[in-house]
């Protein structure tokens, strides 16, 4: 293969390394904790995109290629980093679910008819565990 066709398909390849993560791997836990097949797409992606810059700039070629090289090259960093920041920062920056859970401990009074037609409060409640189900109704 043509070391100079690494200055395009290092892009490619880190695009489809991220773009897949979101689009399928994240709903699998293994794979959506760790990146086990997509972060060394990425990584290669990237390596691929500076030995093909390596490879354009070693010889002589247009400057249009040459640009279009180190753009590539920087834009599969900048999808590298944004990957990396996201499933190893950012991730792991949730909130913790104790502290959601005990904000909303106690619900607001509210008062809704049941299918019957009778006034439900949940005031009624108080003091007993409660589960709210909001559904759209469109059946």
């Amino acid at each position: 293969m043509n070391r100079n066709n690494f200055a395009w398909i290092g892009p490619a390849l880190t695009f489809a390394g991220v773009v897949t993560y979101f689009m399928w791997f994240a709903r699998i836990p293994l794979l959506r904790d760790f990146p086990w097949v997509n972060l060394p797409l990425v990584v290669l992606g990237v390596a691929l995109s500076f030995l093909g810059v390596k490879a354009v700039f070693g010889g002589k070629r247009p400057w249009s290629r040459k640009l279009a090289a180190a753009a590539g090259l920087v834009l599969a960093a900048a999808l590298a980093t944004l990957f990396i920041g996201y499933v190893f920062v950012l991730s792991s920056m949730l909130p913790d679910a104790r502290q959601d859970t005990l904000a909303m401990a106690r619900a607001p009074s509210a008062a809704l008819t049941d299918p019957g037609g009778a006034v439900v409060d949940l005031s009624d409640y108080r003091g007993r565990k409660a589960v709210l189900v909001f559904y759209r109704g469109y059946w």
